[in-house]
This record gives C-alpha cells, structure tokens and sequence, in this order.
C-alpha cells in the first residue's frame, strides 16, 4: 500500500480512509510507502460518560455532551432565512446539539465518536450524522453529513472558544485580519449628495458575513483558536464563537428589499436547485495551538487538513519504494511540466523571510527564464523550476497503479 503525498513539508499522522486508518509519513510532495495500516472495528458502544487524552487532546464525554479540551463539540443553529443566495436575511433561531454520541472505537493512537440529530424547525427537516476524530495531530477532524428538507433557511455549526481575540481568515496567499462586523455601509436612506451617484442594489448597515479558505482563527497574542473546513467558504465570528455556514436552502434567485440590502441583486427566477435538499458531506475540525494565524507552521498544519493522500494499492514488480519530488516549508499552490522540465509555484503568508533548503531558479511565468534564489520574502509569490540529483532536469516518468483502493 502506497500513499501519495500532496503536503510540501514534512508530516507523519494518521489517515482515514474508509474503514482504514493509515500511517502516512512523508518528507515532502512524492509517494510514500505505508508501513502501518488498521482497519476500523467499529464496536458503536453506547456510553453515558468517557475519558481518553493524548498529548494534543483531553476527551469527556459527560452526560451526552462531548468535551475537548473543555469545549464542548457538536453545537448547531437553523435560521429562518428570507434572503436569497446573494445576502442574508435572518429572521428568527433555533439552536439544537448532539444528545447521544456512540464510541466507535478506541486505541491507544486513536478515538472516534458518532452522534445523530433528526428535528424540524420552522418547516424545515434536518438530519445530522457527525463523526468527530481524535487522532496524533492538533486537529480534531469531524466529519458531518447534511441532510435537509425545506426551503428558506440557513444551517450553521458553532465552534466556541475560550479566546476572544481578533479574527484573521486565510485567503488565497495570504492571512488577512478583520472586523467581526463591517458597519462602514451606508443606510437605508441617504442623503440628497449620494442618492444619484450611489448604487440603489446595495447592502446596509452592517455585514458579518465573510469569505474565507480552509481556515479562520481567533487570536489574542498567546493562544490560536482555529477552525478548518473543506469546501465551506463563509463564516460568522462573534466575541468567543467561530460559525461555519453549512448550508443555506432557497429557491427565488433574488428578492427585493431585504433589512440587509436595498434592491435587488439579480432577476427573479425560480431556482428550486437552491433548496439544496440533498446529503453532503463536509470535513471540518479546529485545534488549539501557540502559533501565530500567519505562522508557516500553521500553515502547514491547514495544508495537511485540506489536502488528503491519495492511498492506492500497487502490486508492481519494481524495487522503489519512495519517490521524494520536492521537500519545502512553504506551501505550494501549483505543480506542472512544462517542456519537460517541472516547475512549483510556492508562497509566504507570513510577514517574515522564509528560508529554502537550498538554491533554487525562480522564473517568470512568460519566458520561464529567472535568477537563482534561497528564500522567499514575506508574502511573496514564486514560481520555482526543480531539478533532479546532481543538477539534472527532472523529466517525465510513466507509472502505472494497478489497483487503487475503493
């Protein structure tokens, strides 16, 4: 059993995959040999109270509520919505949790829980299956499936910290800080200066609705209260909680006059796509670090969660067990040939210079001709060209997996 690892730094953790946990350890992006592999029992026990810690993680279970690291896990709120895909419109609010969680199976490297919710709130029906992991890394990985039914609502999970720090949101390339409101929006009424020159579809008062990706933290100087996710791309931060939006339900492409905009923002039609009533399945988690929220460490950590190895089975003849492409502390955005040469587009987005272990030719992405460089400076983008042993150009190599894991 082979891995392929997307991760440009260092990493040695557990995987899961399907009912397999997988060691997977690499020394950069290439493909890895996995020496230790388990299968998943899932004994699914009942149990009214649990305790289990390792050295990122301690784990209570106490009257059906889930702890870690005295935070509670498994917090939920629907929303009435009356906007459109556009803006926001709550209205009213229903908060529910996880009441009944299950021990799928415990290890010494490992702890897994199950819960479920199933209700109906203003119309709509929710069903929830959540998976919450506890492996040997500083993140606890859930795993939560949606179902809904309905329509004019907004499904939110709630992270709450004990941190109540400013908040900064990985963007594309870079870590920015923000308000948890912008209230720098004009009101419903202006002023005869602005009412002919000033849009008439416009959002009012205030937002608190934000873009981020893969991560969003709460920083106050000592300690970083993160929450990752994958494909889930807006947040809600208040003074201590993080709330992902999981899923928002409508069916009318624009309505006019929200109490969070003036006009409309696009034609009325009918979308019943936008109910969204199907399952899906999101991968969230959050840790608790010392890093700074622009830290390569931290990057590197938000790398790991948002990039899964590719595990397959390979039952060739040859003897190479490990193929290390490139081993770098900066994240990498881009790999790709070009003229059979390879070539990785890498980035800091952190406020200091970033060393790389050793020389290498950074180009433009016209000519591909550039200078030799070793390091990166803070928030910079780079395009650099990789060479192979003794100062080769690597080139193209045809590799055939004869079985992937299903």
């Amino acid at each position: 059993i082979y891995a392929y690892s997307p991760w440009s730094s260092h990493v040695s953790r557990w995987f899961k995959a399907k009912d397999m946990l997988h060691k997977v350890t690499s020394k950069g992006v290439g493909i890895y040999k996995i020496l230790k592999s388990k299968r998943i029992t899932r004994v699914q026990k009942e149990v009214s109270s649990f305790t289990w810690s390792n050295d990122f993680h301690r784990v209570v279970l106490d009257k059906n509520k889930l702890f870690v690291n005295d935070l509670e896990i498994g917090m939920f709120s629907l929303f009435k919505d009356k906007g459109d895909p556009y803006n926001q419109d709550f209205i009213d609010e229903e908060q529910f949790s996880i009441k009944k969680w299950e021990l799928v199976e415990k290890k010494e490297e490992y702890v897994m829980f199950q819960g479920s919710f199933s209700g109906k709130f203003f119309g709509v029906k929710v069903h929830l299956d959540v998976c919450v992991c506890f492996f040997d890394s500083p993140i606890v990985e859930c795993s939560v499936d949606v179902d809904t039914k309905g329509v004019d609502f907004a499904l939110l999970m709630h992270f709450i910290s004990k941190n109540k720090g400013d908040v900064y949101a990985q963007m594309p390339f870079d870590i920015v800080k923000r308000e948890r409101k912008d209230t720098n929006l004009f009101h419903r009424k202006l002023s005869d200066a602005y009412e002919h020159i000033v849009l008439s579809q416009r959002e009012i008062s205030e937002n608190s609705f934000f873009p981020f990706h893969d991560r969003v933290s709460l920083y106050d100087g000592n300690t970083c209260f993160s929450v990752f996710a994958k494909g889930v791309r807006s947040y809600i931060a208040s003074r201590k909680t993080i709330s992902l939006v999981l899923r928002r339900g409508h069916e009318w492409k624009s309505r006019s006059n929200l109490t969070t905009r003036v006009g409309d923002a696009a034609s009325k039609l009918y979308v019943p796509g936008a109910r969204c009533e199907r399952k899906v399945t999101h991968k969230v988690g959050f840790s608790i670090t010392k890093d700074k929220p622009d830290s390569i460490e931290l990057c590197q950590l938000t790398d790991v969660f948002a990039h899964d190895p590719l595990v397959f089975n390979c039952m060739g003849k040859g003897t190479l067990e490990t193929f290390s492409l490139c081993s770098l502390d900066a994240p990498i955005s881009a790999c790709y040939m070009h003229k059979n040469k390879m070539y990785v587009r890498v980035y800091n987005p952190s406020n200091a210079t970033l060393a790389l272990p050793s020389k290498y030719k950074a180009v433009d992405c016209v000519s591909y001709k550039g200078i030799d460089t070793n390091s990166l400076a803070e928030k910079e983008i780079m395009l650099l060209r990789l060479v192979g042993k003794k100062g080769l150009p690597i080139k193209k190599a045809k590799v055939t997996f004869e079985g992937f894991m299903k």
